[in-house]
């Protein structure tokens, strides 16, 4: 099955976000690891 790709798709690549198919679609999902995630929002909450 081929995946489909938003709209945005190639811009999502150029900032780095890590792709994941979901529903028929090459979805970004993260831009960082989850610890970094983690940082960032104990640091800015």
């Amino acid at each position: 099955m081929t995946l489909k790709q938003i709209p945005l798709h190639h811009i999502h690549q150029q900032l780095g976000a890590k792709i994941m198919p979901f529903a028929g679609y090459e979805m970004p999902v993260r831009y960082s690891s989850d610890l970094d995630e983690h940082h960032a929002v104990r640091n800015a909450v």
